[in-house]
């Protein structure tokens, strides 16, 4: 129907279910290679070992505490101003978390 034997050689997943089950089938049916996404691999364990390190948990949470207070509005205006001033190409803002699952 839509000829994805020409079109696609290779498919990028993460590690859920669904996802490689659906990747076996196209495998099987258009023999189209499935590539395990490296870093979402790695971030699964790295955040799993961050968990046993106290040192670590520790600046996790003051980062994310300094991050909170640059988001309230009168400190991003102040955020915002300084990196006007030392002429930034673009005004950055804080993020708080990039979550993957």
């Amino acid at each position: 129907m839509w000829n994805l034997e020409y079109k696609i050689t290779s498919i990028i997943t993460d590690n859920r279910s669904n996802i490689i089950k659906a990747a076996k089938l196209l495998k099987e049916k258009f023999n189209i290679k499935c590539i395990a996404y490296a870093a979402y691999i790695l971030q699964l364990a790295i955040n799993k070992n961050l968990r046993f390190s106290i040192e670590l948990q520790q600046i996790i949470l003051h980062s994310k505490r300094l991050i909170n207070f640059f988001r309230s509005p009168k400190q991003f205006e102040h955020f915002k101003k300084a990196q006007e001033e030392l002429n930034y190409k673009s005004i950055l803002k804080p993020i708080t978390d990039v979550l993957t699952c």
